[in-house]
Order: structure tokens, then C-alpha cells, then sequence
């Protein structure tokens, strides 16, 4: 698999590369219990503080398999995603994390941070449609058109020291819960925060959640993260956090995509092997 260095996504989006984990209060529920009760059973992972965001709770990042992602560009510049380690050596993120986030900079150097952690990295890949033309589904609660391919694998150097996340290829619904290391409503970043979220439609490519008072949303930084889905009692990631409608404040009427893994599963068995449901 080649690497392939590629333009932003249209601007006419809100990407979410640099604002904060989505909240879960919306139906009285504590994300971060959750993760720690449904992954710690599997993967002996998160735990729980009860610290609170937009309608969502900070989690410890000790031990679990959500990752913040580092990345550098040739002209100094520095900006976070998160992603979800899914193998040994590999995370799941979002394309427009390691493609040109600066038009006018490449990506030269990405590191990756689990727990108290630091990880180098080999590679990262992502389709070669992503942000091709041919690569577009219009979402029409958004309003746009949006990438069908914004994932991206990357290779770090070594192991992880935590268990993997498996991976959803099936179409479902409900309530998920969504994570990552981006900004809150006061603006500070890089502590992992989860929330629950309601699906609000399953597309052919992409999975969608609105926003509202009452419910709960990623921001900028929360780019890659995953979205969790349970699955027979136990958590498995269904979506990777991709886009905004373009709300600045990331709040109320807000509509987010999550790239939908049951689409580009075969992308993910080119480069590592997966747990699947």
C-alpha cells in the first residue's frame, strides 16, 4: 500500500481536527463507566473520573485504546487528532488528520501518545479515492457532499501495551459512544472525554449524529476518534469521527459525520489484521 499525499476536504466543511470529546449526559448515563465496565471486561482498559464537558465525562487514558495523534508539518506547525488502536501496531484515524491539513505544508513527522506513552511511527496510509471527486455521497441534513474515505491507518514503531478494539462491519443503530481528545466548551484540549450519541441516520458511507441542547457532540481535535457501538455486551468501533456541518461553536443544530467502517472495511485487511463483528 503507497502513501498518498492528498488535498483538504472541501472547505465549505468544519473539520474537526483541533475541539473536544462529545458529551453523554443527555440520557443521565456516564460514558466513561460505560467504557470502563463494556471494555475493561475485553480489553481491561478505560477508567472513570467525573468530570464533566458538554453533557459528556473525562475519562482516564491510563491503559485504554484511544489515542491522541501528533501532527507535524514541514513549517513547524502542530495539531492533534485521536484515533483507536486496532492491532498491534496500528491505529484508525481520520484521512484529512495525515493528508495536507495546511495547503501550504505537508505532513512530515506524526506521533502518537497512549496513555502516558509516546510512539513513534513508521508510515500512515489512506485510499487512494479519499478526496479523489469519485469519493463523495451527499448527506442532505448537511448539506453537502462528504469524503466516503476518510480513514487513514497508521504504523507506529514497536507494540502497543493494550489490547486492540475490534472493528464493526455491520449496519446498526441505537446509541453510541463517541471519544477523543479535543476541545471542550472552555477550550481546552488533549484530555480524553466520552459521551453518548444517538444515531441519527446510517448512510451508505457515512453515520451521522445532530446536536442539540440535550444531546451530545465531538469538536475540533475529536477528528479520528472513534464511535463505539456495543455489540453483544461487549464495545466495538463503528465509525471514525470525520467532519462537522460547520457550527463554530461545535453546539446546537450541529450535524456530524463519522465514516462508516461496514463501507471501507476491506481498506483496514489490506494493512492489519482486525477483530471483526
Amino acid at each position: 500500500m503507497t502513501r498518498f499525499i492528498l488535498k483538504l476536504l472541501s472547505p465549505l466543511l468544519l473539520l474537526l481536527t483541533a475541539c473536544g470529546g462529545g458529551g453523554g449526559g443527555g440520557d443521565g448515563g456516564n460514558a466513561c463507566q460505560e467504557l470502563d465496565a463494556k471494555l475493561k471486561n475485553y480489553f481491561d482498559t478505560i477508567e472513570e473520573k467525573n468530570n464533566k464537558i458538554i453533557n459528556g465525562n473525562v475519562c482516564n487514558s491510563n491503559g485504554s485504546p484511544i489515542v491522541r495523534i501528533h501532527i507535524h508539518t514541514a513549517d513547524g506547525q502542530e495539531y492533534i487528532c485521536s484515533g483507536t488502536v486496532i492491532s498491534s501496531d496500528s491505529v484508525l484515524t481520520a484521512a484529512h488528520c495525515v493528508t495536507n491539513y495546511n495547503k501550504n505544508s505537508s505532513v512530515y513527522r506524526i506521533s502518537v501518545l497512549q496513555g502516558e506513552m509516546w510512539y513513534t511511527t513508521k508510515d500512515w496510509y489512506w485510499p487512494k479515492l479519499y478526496n479523489s471527486g469519485s469519493d463523495r455521497e451527499f448527506i442532505s441534513e448537511m448539506g453537502v457532499d462528504v469524503s466516503s474515505y476518510d480513514i487513514a491507518i497508521i504504523k507506529i514503531n514497536g507494540t502497543f501495551a493494550v489490547n486492540p478494539v475490534p472493528i464493526m462491519t455491520k449496519i446498526v443503530s441505537g446509541k453510541a459512544i463517541i471519544a477523543g481528545y479535543g476541545k471542550d466548551e472552555h477550550g481546552n484540549s488533549g484530555i480524553l472525554r466520552a459521551a453518548y450519541a444517538k444515531i441519527y441516520r446510517n448512510h451508505q458511507s457515512v453515520v451521522t449524529t445532530r446536536y442539540d441542547d440535550t444531546d451530545t457532540q465531538v469538536c475540533f481535535g475529536d477528528s479520528g476518534g472513534p464511535m463505539f457501538i456495543r455489540v453483544n455486551g461487549q464495545l466495538a468501533v463503528y465509525g471514525i469521527t470525520s467532519m462537522g456541518n460547520g457550527t463554530p461553536d461545535c453546539k446546537n443544530g450541529d450535524i456530524t459525520s463519522y465514516t462508516a467502517l461496514y463501507n471501507i472495511y476491506p481498506f483496514i485487511q489490506q494493512l492489519t489484521s482486525v477483530s471483526t463483528f
